[in-house]
């Protein structure tokens, strides 16, 4: 029988063409454990084959594992990775032999670690089976005990919620843990699972309510627990010293309304919980959190309720910026002390437009009683909207603009979308832009904030509809603008737009933008375009910069463009000594392009002189910790320098310790040491003892 469905696995796992298998070698190896596995379960007597799949369209022949063999009427029982998952998952859940033992095997043999495991796992049998192991002749121990590992199995199934595992610790007759074990920590993991029974099967057996602070009552709390909370404290000693104030912030702010009820219900002394506890913090909190319920239960308590306008408005504040606008009203309406729509100037209608609540600036706004004008501020609430989250919060952009009586200036309208343009919010700079004809800005600063912000819809609007923008503006610096913000189709469109500024000294502030901050695609179009900005413009500063920020496929774009390539040695070898000087060798491929920087550079037919700059290159390699960078100078180095050469280790060895860069310092010196006269080698070795 055995034999028989092994046999029948195997071909399950076969195709059926001429029944041969068409797995390569390889593949069958690969399905060779799962046949295996079945034969375990069978031997075992665990093993049921998933049903068959009934034949679809009469046919006689199937594909794949599980389906029909040539030239039979039935199929084979299905053999998936599944169904042999599932099987051997039962067995080991069903068998604590089976179990156990898989769980010391996987702890390292230690029996204790395993009970630890099998009581996280809430495995019932698989830990009374640990429990009462026999003693292991070959590799010694017994079974552990039952508090072992100062209690950590019973604080795993505490934590866990497994009651069944707790009753059998607890009452195992031999060294059962004590209910305090670990400090308290089962009853702070009971409690912070909200396991009411085994919280209180735990306090009667002489657990502490108070350990550790009271920090069972706390996670009981902040995670909304009131019937554990409710035996912890009528479990708490009296005089015991815990978190009372904490306790209702965290329900309070968890939006526990129960919790909140039984701590203010539970008869604490005044001196040790009130309602205005802290100075209003759990009112706060619940503002903060947005849970109404809480917010009423608060203010509404009979004895020491805080004050609505608590902290001169710090709940109104946090439920603005949270954004719900029943808690919102509730503070505005409430009976006695309710905070002033325009408290602090205005700030909770700031709040609310920074976070885009559009219902809660409505409510602000339109309040009977003194209500903030929407242009408060000097506009900064329409700033604020117009700059927040990624697309800027149109909704309240227009309601502001739309609101009665909101006459916002020139300069505030033109902050707002020079903020929407810089983010790239489409729609709320159109919104500005057709909400007055002075949101403008004469110096093309909107402009230039869209090509930041990398919104091309935005800017063919401002250079197509809005002419006034671009007649002002630095063309020079809104192409820089673009490039360093690496937005290629911006640039491209700039470039094709009217040709303004192309081929003269505007576009080279665009082609060092893009060389600095790496961006190659548009140091490639700034190139390639007719009438191009000389490669070598400003005495070949896009290239100093480009190697100095470590680019090298702009740095060889740059010496190998068709016209006007730089110099290898432009500013006297400027390029050579930020290439050198730059970067950081705890990257290690940045220093490796950096290296291939330099090579490209001392091979180029108008190579620098190693030396160039009175040596500041290999000074700076040495500052930087580039020990290859070094040795491709010091092999580079001019014969009739030679002299000069001893005064400039010793400087870079200087620089090196100075700037402490650990092993690639280490490397550096013992590099020096290897080029260094014989008289200096003295002064090395102390460098290499300080590293």
């Amino acid at each position: 029988m055995q034999q028989e469905a092994i046999s029948q696995a195997r071909i399950s796992t076969s195709t059926s063409s001429g029944g041969t298998s068409s797995m390569e070698p390889e593949t069958m190896l690969d399905e060779l454990p799962l046949e295996l596995l079945v034969a375990v379960l069978i031997a075992a007597g665990a093993w049921r084959p998933e049903s068959p799949s009934p034949p679809q369209d009469g046919g006689s022949e199937g594909v794949g594992r599980g389906h029909r063999q040539q030239g039979q009427g039935r199929r084979a029982p299905v053999v998936s990775p599944l169904s042999v998952c599932r099987a051997w998952r039962d067995v080991l859940t069903s068998s604590p032999v089976f179990m156990s033992g898989l769980l010391v095997v996987a702890h390292g043999g230690s029996r204790e670690r395993a009970l630890v495991g099998a009581c996280a796992m809430g495995h019932l049998a698989a830990a009374r089976h640990i429990l009462t192991l026999e003693e292991d002749e070959e590799h010694g121990g017994g079974a552990p005990r039952a508090d072992c590992m100062h209690g950590q199995a019973l604080v795993s199934a505490c934590t866990n919620g497994h009651e069944p595992v707790v009753r059998l610790l607890l009452g195992f007759p031999h060294h059962a843990p004590h209910c305090s074990c670990s400090d308290g920590d089962a009853l702070v993991g009971a409690a912070r699972g909200g396991y009411t029974s085994i919280v209180a099967r735990l306090l009667e057996g002489g657990a502490d309510a108070a350990c550790q602070d009271g920090e069972a009552v706390l996670e009981a709390a902040g995670g909304g627990h009131a019937p554990c909370l409710t035996l912890l404290l009528a479990a708490l000693p009296a005089g015991a010293e815990w978190e009372a104030e904490q306790a209702l912030v965290y329900a309070a702010g968890g939006g526990h309304d129960a919790v909140v009820r039984v701590l203010l219900e539970a008869g604490l002394p005044e001196d040790v919980l009130t309602a205005d506890a802290s100075n209003g913090e759990a009112l706060v909190a619940a503002c903060r959190g947005s849970h109404d319920v809480c917010v009423r239960t608060i203010l509404g308590w009979p004895q020491h309720a805080p004050h609505a306008d608590v902290r001169s408005g710090a709940a109104l504040l946090a439920a603005c910026s949270s954004g719900e606008d029943a808690v919102v009203r509730t503070l505005l309406g409430w009976q006695q002390h309710a905070p002033r729509a325009d408290v602090d100037s205005g700030a909770a209608l700031l709040a609310a437009c920074r976070g885009g609540h559009e219902m809660v600036v409505r409510t602000l706004l339109g309040w009977p009683q003194h209500a903030p004008r929407a242009n408060v501020g000097s506009g900064a609430a329409l700033v604020a909207a117009a700059n927040g989250g990624h697309e800027g919060h149109e909704a309240v952009v227009r309601t502001l603009v739309e609101w009665p009586e909101s006459e916002f200036r020139a300069e505030c309208l033109s902050e707002a979308l020079v903020a929407a343009a810089r983010i790239g919010a489409e729609g709320t700079a159109r919104l500005l832009l057709g909400s007055s004809e002075h949101a403008d800005c004469q110096d093309g600063r909107v402009l230039i904030a869209a090509a930041e912000g990398g919104s091309e819809p935005l800017v063919q609007l401002l250079l197509f509809a809005y002419p006034q923008h671009t007649t002002s503006c630095d063309w020079g610096a809104l192409l820089a603008a673009a490039a360093r913000a690496g937005h290629e189709p911006i640039v491209r469109l700039l470039l094709e737009c009217g040709g303004r500024g192309s081929g003269s000294g505007s576009d080279c502030g665009a082609l060092m933008e893009a060389a600095t901050h790496g961006h190659a695609p548009i140091v490639r179009l700034l190139l390639g375009v007719p009438h191009a900005v000389r490669a070598d413009c400003a005495d070949g500063e896009a290239l100093i910069r480009g190697a100095r920020s470590g680019h090298l496929e702009i740095v060889r774009m740059l010496l190998q463009s068709p016209r006007h390539a730089p110099s290898a040695n432009s500013q006297r070898g400027g390029a050579l000594v930020a290439a050198a000087s730059g970067g950081d060798a705890k990257h290690e491929c940045a220093t490796r392009e950096r290296e291939a920087i330099v090579h490209l550079l001392l091979d180029s037919p108008d190579a620098p002189r190693a030396d160039c700059m009175a040596g500041e290159a290999l000074v700076g390699a040495a500052m930087r910790g580039h020990a290859g960078i070094l040795r491709l100078l010091l092999r580079r180095w001019p014969h009739d320098a030679r002299r000069r050469l001893p005064v400039l280790m010793r400087l870079a060895s200087q620089k090196a310790r100075s700037q402490g860069l650990g092993s690639s310092y280490r490397a550096v010196v013992e590099l020096l040491d290897a080029w260094a006269p014989e008289e200096e080698t003295a002064d090395r070795l102390a460098l290499l003892r300080i590293s």
